[in-house]
């Protein structure tokens, strides 16, 4: 089975479908999604990020900060305090 974008296109080489009218035949032909489906697959999209990044935010909770302990905040005049 050819697909639809290899059918528009072997129209457009044979000049079926005229300059000017190709950018109705690709909306009529439903070679893009429309507006509705590009939402669902963005909000699909966005829960399961949301879904990886929640586990991988708590096991970092748990983890202690690399240099835990040390107090050195590359600023001169607050590590001298903090030398005190």
């Amino acid at each position: 089975m050819t697909s639809i974008r290899r059918q528009l296109v072997a129209l457009l080489e044979r000049g079926a479908i005229p300059g000017e009218q190709v950018e109705r035949a690709v909306r009529l032909s439903g070679l893009y999604p429309p507006g509705r489906a590009w939402s669902v697959f963005l909000d699909r999209l966005l829960l399961w990020l949301g879904c990886l990044a929640l586990p991988l935010a708590v096991d970092r909770l748990g983890q202690a900060p690399s240099g835990a302990g040390q107090r050195h905040s590359h600023h001169p005049v607050v590590d001298d305090v903090h030398r005190r």
